[in-house]
């Protein structure tokens, strides 16, 4: 498995400053913050364009763990140890209709793709929406191929995955993922703001100091 696009050292830095374990409850080990206080931390990561892994694992991953009362895996969620992502994407489906996935899952073996899955690359656990729900795989699982998808914004790392008799743990209905996309929505809306604030500001200061 490669390593996260983030270095280790600015990764622990965040779980140290408790970014990891913002939503976690604090029965977990976490801060129970709220997403307006994610929103806050999220558009700072946008200014200054940061690659790791926070919005697919600190908010997506954290709040399926959440939902489906994965106290364990909350608990490395938020000391940083492990990562972890949502797999919704399919391959001639649209997003916005995510809840009818079409991945095919039986007897807690999964087949067909997913794309577009953001951070899946040094992930640890997926959280995978399939036709019959929502199932937990693990990227060390027999049969699981993960291809880093090519990306004109390198902000945010996303792969293409592939499963081939993944064995995985069903979790529950796919509609019970509805909050969560929700909030990767709202995340992925602050990092856009903090990027474009500091574009902003950049274009401004250059303006101000330019000679023609």
């Amino acid at each position: 498995r490669e390593p996260v696009p983030a270095t280790a050292e600015i990764w622990q830095s965040l779980a140290n400053l408790g970014v990891t374990g913002l939503l976690v409850p604090e029965q977990a080990g976490g801060l129970a913050a709220n997403m307006t206080d994610m929103g806050i931390v999220m558009e700072e990561l946008g200014r200054v364009v940061h690659p790791g892994p926070c919005w697919a694992s600190c908010v997506g991953a954290t709040s399926a763990a959440a939902t489906f009362g994965l106290d364990s895996l909350l608990c490395a969620l938020a000391d940083g140890s492990q990562t972890a992502t949502v797999a919704l994407e399919e391959p001639g489906h649209s997003f916005t209709r995510w809840q009818q996935a079409k991945l095919a899952a039986s007897n807690n073996t999964l087949n067909g793709d997913k794309i577009q899955v953001p951070d899946a690359v040094g992930a640890d656990y997926l959280f995978v929406t399939t036709d019959h729900g929502v199932y937990l795989v693990s990227t060390a699982a027999s049969g699981l191929t993960i291809t880093d998808s090519e990306c004109l914004d390198g902000s945010h790392r996303f792969a293409a995955v592939h499963f081939d008799n993944v064995p995985g743990v069903r979790l529950g209905d796919n509609a019970q993922l509805a909050p969560v996309v929700d909030r990767m929505l709202v995340a992925l809306c602050a990092d856009g703001l903090g990027a474009a604030q500091r574009a902003l500001e950049l274009a401004v200061a250059y303006a101000c100091e330019r000679q023609q």
